[in-house]
């Protein structure tokens, strides 16, 4: 390899930022799934991922409800009716949406002081499944950055992986070092496979 001036190196994910830049790819539409009274105000707010999971600007946001009123920056006075109702963000021909619900009960059943929360306590999302190791990087970008920034992101991982008997011992060391060095639990072990 011959290597001057005009030639560089870099990682393959750099090297794929520039055969494709950043574009916007999916909007994150915030608060999630609030719960207010009739009549009461709630600002929703959109920011943006690029398709590698980055945070990327996102300017005119179109927003629209399929009841109330809302405004160009996402202000909504709930309306008189209880149920449920959607919100949707719209840049650049992409969208997303969440759900605002009326109700006339206050919110778990407290009768203190409303507040400016609009009850918004969160609603528990939950998967578990097989991912391929050719779709891992892709199911951090399409369905865990969304939550990075949220305060209740718990991720469990477990594997299991066939190596050959003669290098187990030395492939298991290595794991623990590697985990060690990320700060995490090093209980992996080796067994037989049936």
């Amino acid at each position: 390899v011959e290597i001057d001036e005009d030639v560089f190196i870099l990682k393959a994910d750099d090297a794929q930022k520039f055969v494709e830049p950043p574009k916007l790819d999916v909007i994150l539409v915030r608060p999630g799934q609030a719960e207010v009274k009739p009549g009461q105000r709630v600002v929703f707010s959109a920011t943006g991922l690029d398709q590698y999971g980055q945070n990327y600007p996102v300017k005119d946001v179109k927003w629209f409800t399929s009841d109330g009123g809302i405004d160009e920056n996402g202000l909504l006075i709930a309306a008189d009716n209880a149920g449920l109702y959607t919100i949707t963000a719209r840049v650049e021909g992409i969208q997303n949406s969440t759900q605002l619900r009326v109700t006339d009960e206050d919110p778990g059943g407290d009768s203190g002081d409303e507040g400016d929360d609009g009850g918004n306590e969160g609603v528990t999302i939950r998967w578990q499944g097989d991912v391929p190791p050719q779709k891992w990087m892709n199911f951090y970008t399409k369905v865990l950055t969304r939550f990075v920034t949220e305060p209740g992101l718990k991720l469990q991982v477990s594997f299991e992986a066939l190596t050959d008997e003669a290098a187990a011992q030395n492939t298991l060391d290595e794991i623990k070092s590697a985990l060690r060095d990320l700060g995490l639990g090093e209980d992996a072990s080796a067994g037989q496979m049936h």
